[in-house]
Formats: structure tokens, C-alpha cells, sequence
């Protein structure tokens, strides 16, 4: 791709800024990330034990108001909602990309450098992550119930992804909303 430049008028005068194109995390971050993640790895095949008590079919085929929606119904449009979020996903992946520059607090000592986002680099954003987990998390509650209905029999496996994608994505969903509508939109509204 070469080397990405801006060019910013200022007074009169033309800036260049080079465009940071990648980051390698701090060697103390990866450390603690290793750690992190072993510690919590060796936890697994309990909590993957213990999600046998609701990994089960009626898990995904029992509705909340089965005379007004039928179960079917529900399943269609869990799919749809996949089907939208895996197409903006890929289509934010496969686009042209685009140039971020963070504004920080004026008096902060951190860098405002802008970055460049194209292909699997889009998805650095946390809320990145969220959308596409909830699309995960739709897949398995729409396709699990269809499935079933059809007389397929659905592994366990699947059952404990489907219901361990829903566990994540829905706090994960929570913080980013809450995130999004009372830090991001206010900073931006004030602006």
C-alpha cells in the first residue's frame, strides 16, 4: 500500500503527517494478557461442564408470547438480523477504508496521530467486536430453533456456543450502548 500521508492546510501553509499504520502492543501489555488468559483458560472446562444445565433445545425453541409469535417466526428474523450485521461487517471490511484521529482533552499529553483502517484493521474498535459477536449470537439463536423445527439434531456443542455467544454479547452490548449515548454522543453534541 506504501506510505499514507495527510496533507492539512494550516494559515496558509501545507503539513504532512504520516499516518500511524501499525502499533505493536507494549511488552508489559502482553505480558499481563498471558497471564490473563491462562489464568482464565484454566477455568474452561468447568464453566464448559456447567453449561450443560442450559444448553438444551427448549433453551432456544421456548418463546416469551408463543400466541403472538411462533417460535419459527422468532428464528427468521434472528437470522435476518445476522444476515444485516454479517453484510455491514463485510462490507466496512472490504471498503475503502478510512483515517481516524482521536481528539483528546485539551492538556492531555497523549498524541493526537491519525490512524489508517482498512480490511481486518476496521475491526480494532471494540464496538467493532460487539456488532460482530452479536451477529454470532443471532446465527446460533435463529438457526438452533429452525433447526430443530426441521427434526435436525443439534449437537451439544452448539447449544453450549449458542448459549456462552448470547452470555457475552448481551453485557457486551449493554456497555457499548451505554458507552456510545452517554460519553461518545455527549463529547460530540458539546462539540
Amino acid at each position: 500500500m506504501g506510505d499514507h500521508r495527510l496533507v492539512e492546510k494550516r494559515k496558509g501553509a501545507i503539513y504532512n503527517k504520516y499516518v500511524v499504520r501499525e502499533v505493536s502492543l507494549p511488552w508489559h501489555t502482553s505480558v499481563l494478557l498471558t497471564v490473563v488468559s491462562i489464568f482464565f483458560v484454566s477455568w474452561i472446562p468447568a464453566f464448559w461442564r456447567g453449561l450443560d444445565e442450559v444448553a438444551s433445545i427448549k433453551t432456544f425453541t421456548q418463546p416469551l408470547f408463543p400466541d403472538i409469535v411462533s417460535v419459527e417466526t422468532i428464528a427468521v428474523c434472528r437470522l435476518m438480523f445476522s444476515s444485516v450485521i454479517f453484510a455491514v461487517t463485510f462490507l466496512n471490511y472490504r471498503g475503502p477504508g478510512w483515517v481516524h484521529t482521536t481528539h483528546y482533552v485539551k492538556g492531555s499529553k497523549l498524541l493526537a496521530k491519525p490512524m489508517f483502517f482498512q480490511g481486518w484493521s476496521t475491526m480494532c474498535y471494540f464496538t467493532n467486536w460487539v456488532w460482530s459477536l452479536l451477529g454470532i449470537s443471532f446465527l446460533f439463536s435463529g438457526s438452533i430453533p429452525l433447526l430443530s423445527l426441521r427434526g435436525i439434531q443439534i449437537p451439544k456443542v452448539v447449544l453450549k456456543l449458542g448459549i456462552l455467544s448470547f452470555e457475552t454479547v448481551a453485557p457486551l452490548s449493554l456497555l457499548v450502548s451505554t458507552v456510545v449515548r452517554y460519553a461518545i454522543w455527549e463529547n460530540l453534541l458539546k462539540a
